[in-house]
């Protein structure tokens, strides 16, 4: 199961409720977070908004988003960003992160599954776990 939040939810309630409610935590098992990142807005969305930030800070996976309006220098320093607010997350496009979760997308942009598997890891190997930035609080 995929829960998609929206840009208005913090995913700490969401995996709370998953993991210690007893008649949900039978029935599911958690996988991972992945939160998107707006390449051209998620620097200012990040100041403006703390569920911006705990979105970014708790992501095992960073899903970048508009990336055909970069260039590879602008795509690098943003890379760089995500790398400094949250340095243990896997970054990948949003096309790498469909494709390898099993899923297309259709003439309307919806993304379908084609499975129920987890979604792999967009790079060979996992990145270490590191802490997130200091200012990100319960």
């Amino acid at each position: 199961m995929v829960i998609e939040t929206s840009g208005l939810a913090t995913p700490d309630t969401i995996v709370r409720t998953l993991m210690l409610d007893n008649r949900l935590s039978p029935n599911y098992a958690f996988g991972r977070i992945a939160a998107t990142y707006d390449v051209l807005n998620g620097r200012q969305s990040l100041r403006a908004f703390a569920e911006a930030q705990a979105q970014l800070a708790a992501a095992e996976t960073v899903v970048m988003t508009k990336l055909d309006l970069l260039d590879d220098a602008d795509r690098a320093s943003v890379e760089a960003e995500i790398r400094e607010f949250n340095p243990g997350a896997e970054i990948c496009a949003s096309d790498a992160f469909i494709e390898r979760s099993g899923g297309w997308m259709d003439m309307n942009g919806a993304v379908e599954f084609s499975s129920v598997a987890p979604p792999e890891r967009c790079g060979e190997n996992g990145p270490a776990p590191f802490p997130h930035s200091p200012n990100i609080q319960r």
